[in-house]
């Protein structure tokens, strides 16, 4: 039997829900084939709409004068739509319109923004617009509610093809998502499921189904000629850009722009430091990178870029140096290679990945951002959390895979060892580039660990450089909220009723098979709950020490403090009774997160050690060893802080 969808869109005089309204409504009935019935009309609102929104629309106000009210169109719309599934773009907007006008529709709902978000990984604009545009479909009329939802019908016919197209086992780890967050998604991939064929595989192992082929990976430098590039040799580059007008369009001769080209290169052929000034219109990106370039093909040294924004690094490697590197090539038949590295939390972790790929998600945007890897992971080969274009909503859910803090370099992750893990081949793709390009915050990492964080470098341009103090400042102290320590007490285990979340529930889980405790991981049980019951101590000495800093920060500030609200603690500070109270509350957190690492760390050791009969022993063992670091740099940072 075919399923009839609806696809609804309305046109409002506002966003505000409570006192726009709606001035144009469309519903279209479809189903695989076509289009089967619309029902479109304006809607005459208690208030003519703004200019703005007759320009955006294109409705003007004489035509609703002589509209219907919503209220005699709502019974036919609730009747058009029935009891089919509701598709749309961010449609809950529609329909929580549609709510306040009495028009109250418990229907399954498929946005196709979120569809598009989880089958077309990597879009950058995942607007109506943007979907059509990705998928060859034509939309020439916006902002009006029946053109609207007649694309975000055409484009959920081809989201859902595309989603027809996953193997099974993809799919059913779709729905467990879905179904455990109430994600109305699920009911969509039942349908899909139900339309094969029965008996077909669904279940994938890793390496072989789920993850994309990794490309071969470049050689690392290994030196080159010892003559130095010459200061004419760069500006006759710089001037053949004209020349490739597709790739600098709109170059143009700038005498600003060649004295800082000649400028670098006569700092790299003779090692001594530049500091430029460049206005805006210097064009200083090509007049740092060209001499960079010549400068690192010819000697085969590693030159190194850093950034402060994110905007500019990442026009540096998607415009600027694949424009250099074909400049350079057809002048000099050699190819230029590049490549970005940025901090361990933009890669994803396959092993966090791998333990909590089968554990019930914790909300519908950690269901969402699984659902997202699953199939982002069959074609990235980068890990790199910029190709999801996430937003804020998903920080927490990618906190818990992402690779900071993980030791996995180190405790020999089988991801590692077999070449897949994306950090490493970061890194690996970072000693085989010419130029480097990283931000001010991973530049001061490296610094700080005395260069284990970067690949041997010893050329160094540094742009937007008046940011690089306040980056050195922020790298360099130690900062934590009581939230923090909350998130970090939350990731070893926090109780909820009779089970335990974090590593302490995961340690459990995956001592049971088919429902049952395996003998050799039943000690493990015991475990688990020692963590659950250590964090719990932790969590009831956290909260006094932070309302006693509250206390601090009012009472010891001095009178003639302005707008600052930090406070720097002197020894005045710390004989006031206040204090006392502190230091008191200060150490008895200190006593029990301190019993915390300990344990920590013994279950990191069993993990690591010896076959503890757990499932993705691995993975768990990866998780203790990275929350044993973040434990310990709390620790330490509060001890030093307040004791």
């Amino acid at each position: 039997m075919t399923t009839r969808y609806v696809a609804i869109d309305t046109e409002t005089t506002g966003l505000n829900q409570e006192t726009d309204e709606i001035i144009e409504v469309a519903a279209i009935a479809f189903d695989l084939a076509g289009v089967q019935d619309e029902l479109h009309t304006l809607v005459r609102p208690a208030r003519p709409p703004s200019y703005h929104i007759e320009r955006l629309t294109g409705i003007r106000a004489d035509e609703l004068a002589s509209a219907p009210h919503f209220g005699t169109v709502a019974s036919e719309l609730a009747r058009f739509v029935g009891d089919s599934p509701i598709v749309g773009q961010s449609v809950d907007f529609d329909l929580s319109f549609l709510a306040r006008e009495g028009v109250w529709l418990t229907n399954a709902v498929y946005d196709t923004h979120e569809l598009a978000q989880l089958l077309l990984p990597g879009l950058g604009d995942y607007s109506l617009r943007g979907i059509a545009e990705r998928l060859g479909i034509v939309f020439p009329v916006r902002h009006r509610a029946r053109a609207d939802a007649d694309a975000a019908r055409s484009v959920f016919v081809a989201l859902r093809a595309r989603l027809a197209a996953q193997p099974s086992w993809l799919l059913h780890e779709i729905e467990r998502l879905a179904r455990a967050a109430g994600w109305s998604i699920a009911d969509l991939v039942r349908e899909v499921l139900a339309e094969r064929p029965a008996g077909v595989e669904e279940v994938a192992g890793l390496a072989a189904e789920v993850l994309a082929a990794p490309e071969e990976l470049p050689k690392a430098l290994n030196g080159g000629r010892s003559a130095f590039v010459g200061e004419a040799e760069v500006v006759a580059l710089l001037r053949r850009a004209a020349s490739l007008t597709d790739a600098f369009p709109n170059f143009e001769h700038r005498p600003e722009q060649e004295a800082m080209a000649a400028a670098v290169a006569r700092a790299l052929s003779e090692g001594h430091h530049l500091v430029v000034e460049a206005g805006t219109g210097t064009g200083k990106s090509l007049a740092y990178l060209l001499p960079a370039a010549l400068h690192a093909l010819q000697r085969g040294e590693r030159v190194v870029v850093s950034t402060d924004t994110i905007g500019l690094q990442e026009q540096l490697t998607e415009k600027d140096l694949p424009a250099v590197q074909r400049l350079v090539r057809e002048a000099t038949s050699e190819e230029l290679r590049f490549a970005a590295l940025k901090g361990r939390r933009n890669y994803l972790c396959l092993q966090r990945w791998t333990a909590l790929r089968h554990s019930p998600p914790a909300s519908k945007e950690e269901a969402q951002l699984m659902a997202r890897l699953l199939v982002w992971l069959r074609e990235t080969q980068t890990g790199d959390r910029a190709e999801l274009n996430l937003h804020g909503a998903y920080d927490a859910a990618w906190s818990r895979l992402a690779a900071e803090n993980t030791a996995c370099l180190q405790n020999g992750c089988p991801f590692v060892r077999q070449g897949l893990c994306f950090l490493y081949r970061a890194r690996k793709r970072a000693e085989a580039a010419h130029i480097l390009v990283v931000n001010h915050a991973l530049l001061l990492s490296d610094v700080a660990t005395g260069g284990h964080v970067l690949p041997p470098f010893s050329y160094l341009i540094v742009d937007e450089a008046h940011n690089l103090e306040d980056e050195a400042t922020s790298r360099f102290a130690f900062r934590a909220t009581e939230g923090d320590v909350s998130e970090f007490l939350d990731r070893v285990g926090r109780r909820t009723g009779e089970r335990a979340g974090g590593l302490a529930g995961a340690i459990t889980q995956a001592s049971r098979g088919e429902g049952q405790i395996l003998t050799s991981g039943a000690y493990m049980t015991g475990v688990s709950a020692s963590l659950a019951s250590s964090a719990a101590r932790v969590r009831s000495r956290l909260s006094q020490p932070f309302r006693l800093l509250e206390r601090v920060l009012r009472d010891c500030a001095p009178d003639d403090r302005e707008s600052d609200e930090r406070l720097l603690v002197t020894r005045a500070t710390r004989v006031q009774p206040v204090w006392s109270d502190l230091q008191i509350a200060a150490e008895n957190l200190d006593a029990a997160l301190g019993d915390l690492v300990s344990l920590l760390d013994d279950v990191r050791g069993m993990l690591e050690l010896g076959d503890q009969g757990l499932l993705d022993q691995d993975a768990l063992a990866a998780e203790a060893a990275d929350l044993l670091q973040k434990g310990s740099e709390l620790q330490y940072g509060l001890s030093r802080a307040l004791l």
